[in-house]
């Protein structure tokens, strides 16, 4: 009873769902008409009584515009919609000069698959640019589990770390551990060094900085100079700003942001466009008994225990000696657990 009213309630708030899928199209009319050159997509499919929803797809002109400098990283990521008809929502961000995430596009489709993503990268790249300018993108995704394998590989420093985690790649997953031994690793430079430093752990680094490059390999991975090259560069009396890349710079911030995403009017205010009603998605009813929680990733499953004892210290177990939980759960625990019932006053 209680979650009828709720849905009355929401329904008188909110509006009714059904009658918002009959406006899709008007809704994406305003869109356009407040952000002109925007790219909206609909997609609907045939069906007994009208067209029925399938999927809808938005980048606005000005997320374009604010892609240009950004730098060439793409993540990728897909939630689950939690209203009555469900369906899933794919969204697409870059990275901005301050490492912040700039939303470009996004798509509300049926469910989240192969054919899905493939239908919104596709129109993504077109917005973009086109397959010439696009193939230089890095993709990012959680939707592969081997997501923290392989970035531990692409951020190895050393030849032996790297060979390290392709090692547990490769027994995870053969097919990943073949398509990332065609990207051939680069780890030292043809010219000789023109400057070196010694740190105060004793590890000798050499800099490039014509190259723009330190066998720490910290320069080339995250784009801003190491300590070490920055050393150089002053003992050179050299500019150490014209070694930052432009998309880390704070004009290029202030570019980034000079596009305007304009509102759109209520929906009273709408045109009405002269396309048929659209009609609700049907409700996919899986089998079994529905759940409420999503699936938890390997990694998720790890308890995280942070309680701490009455003096401020974390539990540490008095037999493996790690932290996070003492000796009565301990794994490594080769001693029976006793009993509290005593086995003389166990009734016969």
């Amino acid at each position: 009873m209680a979650y009828k009213e709720k849905a009355i309630a929401s329904e008188q708030v909110d509006g009714s769902f059904k009658d918002q899928f009959k406006r899709i199209y008007d809704y994406a009319n305003e869109l356009l008409a407040r952000n002109p050159r925007s790219t909206m997509k609909v997609k609907v499919e045939d069906g007994g009584s009208g067209p029925i929803f399938k999927r809808f797809y938005c980048c606005l002109k000005a997320c374009k515009d604010n892609f240009v400098s950004c730098r060439p990283i793409i993540g990728l990521d897909g939630a689950f919609l939690k209203g009555r008809y469900g369906g899933e929502l794919l969204t697409v961000v870059g990275r901005d000069a301050n490492d912040q995430m700039l939303p470009l596009a996004y798509a509300v489709v049926e469910v989240e698959n192969k054919d899905t993503w493939k239908w919104f990268l596709e129109l993504l790249v077109e917005d973009l640019g086109g397959e010439e300018v696009s193939s230089s993108f890095t993709l990012m995704s959680d939707q592969q589990k081997l997501k923290r394998l392989m970035w531990k590989a692409a951020s190895a420093t050393q030849p032996q770390a790297w060979e390290l985690e392709m090692r547990n790649i490769k027994q995870l997953n053969d097919e990943a551990f073949k398509y990332l031994l065609k990207i051939p690793p680069s780890w030292s430079a043809e010219k000789l060094f023109e400057v070196r430093h010694v740190s105060q752990a004793g590890d000798r680094f050499v800099v490039n900085l014509d190259e723009h490059s330190c066998t720490c390999r910290k320069w080339a991975i995250s784009g801003v100079p190491c300590c070490h090259s920055l050393t150089a560069m002053k003992f050179l009396n050299l500019q150490r700003e014209e070694f930052i890349p432009c998309c880390f710079r704070k004009t290029t911030h202030e570019e980034t942001y000079t596009p305007i995403v304009y509102p759109i009017n209520g929906q009273n205010m709408w045109e009405i466009t002269p396309y048929v009603d659209v009609l609700p998605p049907p409700k996919r009813i899986m089998p079994g008994r529905p759940k409420k929680k999503r699936r938890l990733e390997q990694w998720e499953l790890v308890k995280d225990d942070n309680r701490m004892t009455k003096g401020g210290i974390k539990k540490r177990c008095a037999i493996c000696k790690q932290l996070g939980h003492n000796k009565t759960s301990c794994t490594q625990s080769t001693e029976p657990m006793m009993s509290s019932t005593n086995e003389d006053e166990v009734a016969l």
